[in-house]
């Protein structure tokens, strides 16, 4: 009978529960665990011919499927970790999914990705101290509080001072940078009429290339930043530096440190303000230099930088980093967009320069009119340059509408992974609060004591003998009648017995736990212990 049984059908018990099937089922996928099943495998169970299997049996209905039919069906409900490990358990390539029941897989592992693109965003690439670095060594322990004061804006009430601090002295930096370029706050030096005499008369070579039309040149050689200003600003560069030095020299690693874009942003900065600092202090050796002018003009214009030291509150506020995880994650469709863009401005800027062929003042090359596309199909429109012709009119119109589809498609992208990555990270500051605000349940065992683990090195205990150890705890305790008490009182019509030092009386025993009575012959003692019967 057993062997008819293994030719024809096997009997499989999945937790209890048992389904039978053929075993040429199951050879349909002959990688899979059950289809490696045989009498040899360790599932195997010969008393009762059938292969047992320590597993949820909710699932294997559809498993089963499977091998009939080839595609793997799951209920509509089933959560994508559920048939991960369904998957996994079984091994049945992933592949083999139907169509209709790959979605609830795919946002599985799409949210998984996510969050652990999060977790490593948040949480792995915090730098710190290790253990036995700080606690072995003082001027460590020191260095770690500076470190963790000025990396880990939330970490104290400290470092959130300092964090208001920092980010109000670069509010005032920036503000002091808009200042400088306003006329009103920068005193006079030069006359104009002085300006046009230097202009005629004078062999230094930036007084000869001014342009007396342009207000901007002229406001720059004839007035200086305001002594208030320059001052304040002199006190922000002094205050970044000193920072910055902190923050590198209390780095726990400090050849990471520098992989920090922001960190590479500070260093680069502070080297800007102290070299136009310098330049500026002498700035009459470098009037006849233009190689030196050029060189201090364009640093002075990348110190607009600084605006970036903002970007700080990342650590502050998750929100505006998550803003650039989905600008991340979204890379190949901004890649698309822009190649997409490129491709149809070119497309029409050779279009209207065709339809504009015969105007003379419009349109005069191809790469100019890659500009006048651009600009239109942006929407923005400056009016500089349009066509005049009805064919130019209308390749206008194509180049506008197909603009606004073009940019409007990967943008639903973006905004949606933000709104992605924005739940799983509002869903895992929910857990972290939550995971803090749990309170250990802590259950007593005797007189409010902690409960102990007793590790066994064979079986545990029998209950009578589980009695004799505590009894034998307490055979030391030696019951002292203390005369000094007076007459015992009697409560509820019983007498009082002197119990012994350390041991105090219990109005009523705790839940799960009786009161057994342990009479020694010296005395006899109360006291708790887990309610077992004893033969």
């Amino acid at each position: 009978m057993g062997e008819r049984r293994w030719i024809y059908a096997i009997f499989i018990n999945v937790g209890g529960t048992i389904f039978q099937t053929r075993m040429s089922t199951l050879k349909k996928i002959p990688d899979s665990r059950l289809g490696s099943l045989s009498p040899a495998s360790p599932e195997y169970n010969a008393e009762t011919d059938e292969y047992f299997f320590d597993h949820s049996p909710v699932l294997f209905n559809e498993i089963l499927d499977l091998y009939r039919t080839g595609e793997l069906h799951v209920p509509s409900n089933c959560c994508g970790a559920v048939l991960q490990r369904e998957l996994e358990y079984w091994k049945i390539p992933k592949c083999l999914i139907s169509e209709c029941c790959i979605h609830s897989y795919h946002s599985y592992v799409q949210a998984q990705n996510t969050i652990q693109s999060i977790r490593e965003s948040f949480e792995d690439n915090i730098l710190d101290y290790s253990p036995t670095e700080y606690r072995n060594s003082k001027m460590k322990k020191m260095f770690r509080t500076i470190w963790i004061t000025l990396d880990q804006p939330k970490s104290s009430t400290c470092a959130k001072i300092f964090n208001a601090l920092y980010l109000a002295l670069v509010l005032l930096s920036v503000l002091v940078f808009l200042l400088s370029y306003q006329p009103y706050c920068r005193n006079e030096t030069m006359t104009r009429e002085k300006l046009v005499y230097m202009k005629n008369y004078s062999t230094i070579s930036l007084f000869q290339s001014v342009n007396l039309n342009n207000a901007k040149q002229v406001m720059f050689l004839t007035t200086e930043i305001h002594p208030l200003l320059d001052n304040i600003d002199l006190f922000c560069i002094v205050f970044f530096t000193l920072e910055l030095f902190a923050h590198f020299f209390t780095c726990p690693r400090k050849i990471k440190f520098f992989t920090y874009v922001l960190n590479i942003l500070d260093l680069y900065l502070v080297v800007a303000m102290w070299t136009t600092f310098a330049i500026e202090t002498q700035i009459e050796k470098y009037l006849n230099d233009s190689g030196m002018i050029n060189f201090y003009t364009v640093l002075k214009a990348s110190l607009v930088l600084r605006l970036l030291r903002f970007f700080r509150l990342m650590k502050q506020f998750s929100a505006l980093k998550i803003l650039f995880m989905s600008l991340k994650a979204s890379i190949k469709e901004l890649l698309l967009l822009f190649i997409t863009f490129l491709l149809a401005s070119v497309f029409f800027a050779s279009f209207v320069y065709f339809a504009e062929f015969n105007e003379q003042d419009v349109f005069p090359t191809i790469i100019e009119s890659v500009w006048w596309a651009i600009i239109t199909m942006t929407t923005v429109g400056y009016g500089d340059m349009y066509p005049t012709s009805s064919a130019g009119k209308l390749v206008g119109i194509a180049c506008a509408a197909s603009g606004i589809l073009i940019i409007a498609m990967p943008i639903a992208v973006v905004a949606a992974n933000f709104s992605e990555y924005y739940l799983k990270n509002s869903e895992r500051r929910l857990r972290g609060r939550l995971m803090k605000s749990k309170k250990k349940k802590r259950s007593c065992c005797s007189w409010g004591e902690s409960p102990q683990v007793n590790h066994y090195s064979s079986s545990p205990p029998s209950p009578r003998n589980l009695l004799k150890r505590q009894n034998s705890k307490l055979t030391g305790i030696i019951a002292s009648n203390s005369k000094s008490n007076g007459t015992s009182k009697k409560q509820k019509g019983k007498k009082t017995k002197n119990l012994p030092n350390g041991v105090q009386k219990r109005d009523a025993p705790s839940s799960a736990i009786s009161r057994k009575s342990v009479t020694n012959e010296n005395h006899g003692i109360w006291y708790d212990v887990p309610d077992l019967r004893v033969h």
